[in-house]
Protein backbone atom coordinates (compact mmCIF):
# COMPACT_ATOMS: atom_id res chain seq x y z
CA UNK A 1 0.00 0.00 0.00
CA UNK A 2 1.23 2.98 -0.72
CA UNK A 3 -1.36 5.56 -0.52
CA UNK A 4 -4.68 6.24 1.99
CA UNK A 5 -6.87 7.46 -0.24
CA UNK A 6 -9.33 10.22 0.72
CA UNK A 7 -12.13 10.17 3.22
CA UNK A 8 -10.53 6.37 4.06
CA UNK A 9 -11.01 6.48 7.73
CA UNK A 10 -13.06 9.77 7.97
CA UNK A 11 -15.65 9.46 10.88
CA UNK A 12 -14.43 6.67 12.46
CA UNK A 13 -14.76 7.20 15.96
CA UNK A 14 -13.74 3.58 17.48
CA UNK A 15 -10.10 3.84 15.63
CA UNK A 16 -7.92 4.34 18.30
CA UNK A 17 -4.29 2.77 16.94
CA UNK A 18 -3.22 2.87 13.50
CA UNK A 19 0.23 1.60 11.68
CA UNK A 20 1.28 2.62 8.89
CA UNK A 21 3.51 0.76 6.41
CA UNK A 22 6.58 2.12 5.34
CA UNK A 23 5.43 1.30 1.44
CA UNK A 24 3.22 4.45 2.64
CA UNK A 25 3.93 7.75 0.40
CA UNK A 26 0.57 9.86 0.64
CA UNK A 27 -2.38 10.33 2.78
CA UNK A 28 -4.89 11.48 1.49
CA UNK A 29 -7.89 14.63 2.06
CA UNK A 30 -9.84 13.90 5.25
CA UNK A 31 -8.57 10.31 5.73
CA UNK A 32 -8.09 10.34 9.39
CA UNK A 33 -10.67 13.37 9.95
CA UNK A 34 -12.97 13.06 13.21
CA UNK A 35 -11.39 10.25 14.70
CA UNK A 36 -12.37 10.89 17.84
CA UNK A 37 -9.94 8.31 20.25
CA UNK A 38 -6.89 8.53 17.93
CA UNK A 39 -4.49 9.84 20.61
CA UNK A 40 -1.38 9.34 18.23
CA UNK A 41 0.29 8.22 14.85
CA UNK A 42 3.70 7.65 14.07
CA UNK A 43 3.88 8.23 10.19
CA UNK A 44 6.59 6.50 7.96
CA UNK A 45 9.86 8.29 6.68
CA UNK A 46 8.23 7.46 2.97
CA UNK A 47 5.49 9.59 3.26
CA UNK A 48 5.84 12.49 0.67
CA UNK A 49 2.87 14.36 0.93
CA UNK A 50 -0.03 14.56 3.72
CA UNK A 51 -3.27 15.94 1.68
CA UNK A 52 -5.68 18.68 3.90
CA UNK A 53 -7.63 18.35 6.67
CA UNK A 54 -6.26 14.54 7.32
CA UNK A 55 -6.39 14.88 10.77
CA UNK A 56 -9.06 17.68 10.84
CA UNK A 57 -10.20 17.52 14.24
CA UNK A 58 -9.02 14.56 15.63
CA UNK A 59 -9.69 16.04 19.42
CA UNK A 60 -7.53 13.39 21.23
CA UNK A 61 -4.74 13.90 18.59
CA UNK A 62 -1.52 14.48 21.14
CA UNK A 63 1.32 12.95 19.43
CA UNK A 64 2.86 12.58 15.61
CA UNK A 65 5.83 11.34 15.01
CA UNK A 66 6.83 11.85 11.77
CA UNK A 67 10.01 10.02 10.45
CA UNK A 68 11.26 11.60 7.27
CA UNK A 69 13.86 13.66 7.15
CA UNK A 70 12.73 15.86 4.55
CA UNK A 71 8.94 17.12 5.46
CA UNK A 72 5.91 15.86 3.79
CA UNK A 73 4.15 18.49 1.84
CA UNK A 74 1.33 19.62 3.94
CA UNK A 75 -2.33 20.35 2.90
CA UNK A 76 -4.37 23.18 4.89
CA UNK A 77 -5.86 22.23 8.12
CA UNK A 78 -4.64 19.02 8.70
CA UNK A 79 -4.00 19.45 12.54
CA UNK A 80 -6.71 22.03 13.31
CA UNK A 81 -9.66 20.51 15.83
CA UNK A 82 -7.08 18.45 17.22
CA UNK A 83 -5.78 18.32 21.05
CA UNK A 84 -4.57 21.74 22.43
CA UNK A 85 -1.77 20.06 23.59
CA UNK A 86 -0.36 18.55 20.10
CA UNK A 87 3.35 17.77 20.03
CA UNK A 88 4.78 16.49 16.45
CA UNK A 89 8.01 14.96 16.86
CA UNK A 90 10.19 14.83 13.81
CA UNK A 91 14.14 13.76 13.47
CA UNK A 92 16.38 16.40 15.29
CA UNK A 93 18.36 17.12 12.49
CA UNK A 94 15.31 18.27 10.70
CA UNK A 95 13.79 20.48 13.14
CA UNK A 96 14.11 23.70 11.70
CA UNK A 97 13.19 22.70 8.32
CA UNK A 98 9.80 21.38 9.09
CA UNK A 99 9.15 24.73 11.28
CA UNK A 100 9.89 26.60 7.83
CA UNK A 101 7.79 24.01 5.64
CA UNK A 102 4.91 23.87 8.70
CA UNK A 103 4.93 27.28 9.61
CA UNK A 104 1.40 26.70 10.99
CA UNK A 105 2.26 24.35 13.31
CA UNK A 106 5.63 25.47 13.95
CA UNK A 107 5.00 26.17 17.76
CA UNK A 108 3.98 22.32 18.29
CA UNK A 109 7.08 20.79 16.80
CA UNK A 110 10.11 19.10 18.71
CA UNK A 111 13.03 17.32 17.74
CA UNK A 112 13.27 13.27 18.74
CA UNK A 113 16.93 11.61 18.71
CA UNK A 114 15.10 8.44 17.55
CA UNK A 115 12.15 7.05 15.63
CA UNK A 116 10.47 6.80 19.13
CA UNK A 117 12.51 9.22 21.45
CA UNK A 118 11.59 12.71 21.76
CA UNK A 119 14.25 15.30 22.98
CA UNK A 120 13.33 16.72 26.07
CA UNK A 121 11.07 13.87 27.16
CA UNK A 122 11.76 12.63 31.25
CA UNK A 123 9.83 10.33 33.25
CA UNK A 124 9.78 10.66 36.86
CA UNK A 125 10.74 7.20 38.83
CA UNK A 126 10.76 6.34 41.89
CA UNK A 127 13.87 5.12 42.82
CA UNK A 128 14.08 1.36 44.73
CA UNK A 129 17.74 2.29 45.56
CA UNK A 130 16.87 5.74 47.63
CA UNK A 131 13.06 6.00 47.35
CA UNK A 132 13.37 9.29 45.87
CA UNK A 133 11.69 10.32 42.59
CA UNK A 134 14.56 11.34 40.11
CA UNK A 135 14.18 12.91 36.44
CA UNK A 136 16.11 10.40 33.82
CA UNK A 137 16.03 12.10 30.07
CA UNK A 138 14.67 9.10 27.42
CA UNK A 139 17.81 8.22 25.54
CA UNK A 140 17.60 4.46 24.15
Amino acid sequence: MNSIYSYAFDNCISLVDVQLPNSLTEIGEFAFSICEKLNQIVIPGSVTAIRRYAFYNDKALEKVYCNASTPPSLGSYVFDGVSASLQIYVPMESVQSYKTSWQTYAVKIVGKLSDDTPVGYTVSLNSSLNGTNSQYGWVK
